[in-house]
């Protein structure tokens, strides 16, 4: 399962600076359907799923939509929409026009692999969440060192 997840990931572009709209424009082109963020209050989620529920996905016929906390410190966003992302790439939906998975615990293996998914989505996107090049560097010699960059096959 986390070899899976691990794998998953690895197929993943990353470009630097990382952030989670780039996981969500790449896993919504291959998957061919349009996935939405939708940020609500974590009293909006408590009120609408329960207390045990940190975001959620529903799979509606022509899209996705990503529910997730807001007033949440911004990595816990990321991981929660990583986790539902999870979800999207493993394909664990029904076949039906209209389905909903819940961040709400890890007690079945969709959840243990979604949450695995995050888990090395966020590590590898620590690696590119800054800049290559310090915008401090300029000119000729950001030329050359941005040419070298690409030389080795290093993504900026």
């Amino acid at each position: 399962m986390e070899e899976k997840a691990r794998r998953a990931v690895s197929r993943l572009q990353f470009t630097r600076p990382w952030t989670i709209a780039q996981a969500v424009e790449e896993i919504s082109a291959k998957g061919g359907k349009p996935i939405k963020l939708r940020p609500v209050s974590g009293e909006k989620i408590i009120d609408d799923f329960g207390p045990e529920v940190s975001s959620v996905c529903i799979s509606w016929k022509l899209e996705y939509i990503i529910v997730y906390s807001n007033d949440t410190p911004v990595p816990l966003q990321e991981v929660s929409i990583g986790h539902e992302l999870g979800h999207i790439v493993f394909g664990h939906f029904s076949k039906s026009d209209t389905s909903m998975l819940f961040k709400c615990g890890f007690h079945d293996d969709h959840e243990r692999e979604a949450e695995w998914f995050a888990t090395h989505l966020m590590a590898r996107a620590d690696d590119y969440r800054t800049e290559l090049l310090p915008s401090s560097i300029t000119g000729r010699k950001r030329r050359i060192l941005t040419k070298f960059v690409k030389d080795l096959g290093w993504s900026m």
